[in-house]
């Protein structure tokens, strides 16, 4: 019983409406969702976890806005923020989502590259499609953006935009 309820404290926090959000302007793809994210400080089942922080805190994939551009995120759940890149700095951002998944796995790719079924996670205010990415950095697993078009994946670390030529995709089976 107790865990009914906890389940379903849990599902307050987060909202599965969003068509009526801008941040849903993206490309939906079959197996996935996009769900709205709260406040509830904690990892919810089903999560696409991208690996630990330093702080031993999960990252997950997430996505917000920033100036006009809808962004791949580092998400931090127990602290509810997520980070996006953007012009060569890290943005933390309090009004985000979540990816939920279906049947994903992480792929070799490099300079811009999208293998067909890659995850679209948002978009540039010039309509370029942007794709999520993961890369080991300074022993920290990361997520970012795939901006086909600069041939690289961008993450947002410790304040800064830094990008990476060879990277692993989120591709859908």
């Amino acid at each position: 019983m107790a865990n009914i309820f906890y389940l379903s404290a849990i599902r307050r926090h987060f909202r599965t409406d969003i068509e009526s959000r801008s941040v849903n302007s993206a490309v939906t793809m079959p197996g996935y969702k996009w769900v709205r994210y709260s406040g509830a400080r904690c990892i919810v089942p089903k999560m696409i976890t991208v690996g630990r922080d330093l702080d031993g805190s999960n990252l997950v994939i997430g996505r917000a806005t920033h100036h006009g551009d809808l962004l791949p995120a580092k998400v931090k759940p127990e602290h509810g923020v997520a980070y996006v890149s953007y012009g060569g700095q890290e943005h933390a951002k309090h009004d985000f989502e979540i990816l939920m998944p279906a049947c994903i796995h992480w792929v070799p790719s490099r300079n811009g590259i999208v293998p067909h079924g890659s995850v679209e996670v948002g978009s540039t205010s010039t309509g370029e499609t942007l794709y999520v990415g993961r890369v080991l950095h300074n022993g920290v697993m990361t997520s970012g953006k795939i901006q086909p078009s600069h041939h690289c994946l961008y993450i947002p670390y410790d304040g800064h935009e830094i990008s990476y030529k060879d990277y692993e995709i989120l591709v859908q089976n």
